[in-house]
């Protein structure tokens, strides 16, 4: 089975997506998080250095976009093929309010005609253009009724998409409730295109559950799961758990990262505690680390609260939610 890397704002960062890649070899591919086309036609510093080839060099990589008018999405397509990327990804599904009012991610899903004219100008073009870049969708199956999902797949099935990644929520659902796998069932059973699951993957039971439930299943996509055990994808490949010294190392290597970007410490000790937070209940008897790691702004008073923390024990990850604790 396919293991895909799923986007995570702030945290799967080039810096971070270089570490966990030659630390925790076996993810098929890993996606950044979204990058917004607008009229302007550019990219900022920040996105262009966390695109660049050069600090991607190894990894397997897609670009994950966010757009809602067909021109700037081909010419974003165009652009990244020119930096030799195979693949673009584009993003339907991400519910925050700043994205749906401006008609982009999960508000595409709103009116199923436009995004029919959306897809059809676009796949026009890039095929005007001689352009070989891979194009696949991120998507949820709809807005605010599980009635839209039909239409949507019929929308989906009209073109030559690569690869449909499903999470079967709908838009108002934001990541609460249990995912909507009837309705998978219907997607997987009636898509013309390869389908990758997505939603709630967060231990090896999680994803044998899953794999009995759809055997037809061969590819899945991991977000949160991966934030708290970095060595999931290995244990669904048939190899060790995570250890207490892997984690150490793993955490040292990421901070390391991230103040090699010129961030600054203070900044990257944030991103760290963003990390942390996924990790909380894996050390259920550190309350005093994690209370140092909270109030932790330099460099050495976040390394003693780490410490502090690898001193109890690591707790399996089996059966743990992988939703973020307040750090």
């Amino acid at each position: 089975m396919k293991c895909y890397f799923a986007p995570m704002e702030g945290v799967t960062t080039a810096a971070f997506r270089r570490v966990h890649h030659r630390m925790f070899p076996g993810v098929d591919r890993y996606y950044t998080p979204f990058l917004t086309v607008t009229q302007t036609r550019s990219f900022t510093t920040r996105e262009r250095r966390e695109i660049d080839p050069g600090l991607n060099s190894g990894i397997p990589l897609a670009i994950q976009l966010q757009a809602s008018d067909p021109a700037d999405f081909v010419w974003a397509v165009c652009f990244l093929e020119t930096l030799g990327y195979t693949e673009v990804n584009l993003n339907l599904g991400c519910p925050a309010s700043t994205a749906v009012s401006r008609g982009r991610g999960a508000g595409m899903l709103a009116d199923p005609e436009k995004l029919d004219r959306f897809f059809d100008a676009s796949f026009t073009e890039l095929e005007n253009t001689g352009s070989r870049m891979a194009v696949t969708v991120k998507t949820r199956i709809g807005l605010s009724d599980p009635a839209e999902a039909p239409r949507l797949l019929e929308v989906y099935n009209r073109y030559p998409i690569r690869e449909l990644i499903v999470h079967p929520r709908l838009r108002k659902d934001y990541y609460g409730g249990s995912p909507r796998l009837d309705i998978f069932s219907d997607w997987i059973r009636e898509s013309t295109h390869p389908v990758c699951y997505n939603g709630d993957i967060t231990t090896l039971h999680t994803c044998d559950e899953l794999g009995r439930k759809f055997p037809e299943l061969s590819c899945i996509m991991i977000g949160r799961g991966l934030l708290r055990d970095p060595a999931l994808v290995r244990q669904i490949q048939g190899g060790a758990p995570l250890t207490g010294q892997e984690l150490e190392t793993y955490m040292k290597a990421v901070l390391e990262s991230w103040i090699g970007t010129g961030v600054g410490a203070e900044n990257a000790i944030w991103r760290m505690k963003e990390l942390w937070s996924y990790l909380r209940p894996v050390f259920p008897d550190a309350d005093k680390g994690f209370r140092k790691l909270r109030k932790a702004k330099r460099r050495s008073e976040y390394e003693e609260a780490a410490a502090l923390i690898f001193q109890t024990d690591m707790i399996s990850a089996e059966g743990i939610c992988a939703a973020p604790v307040r750090i």
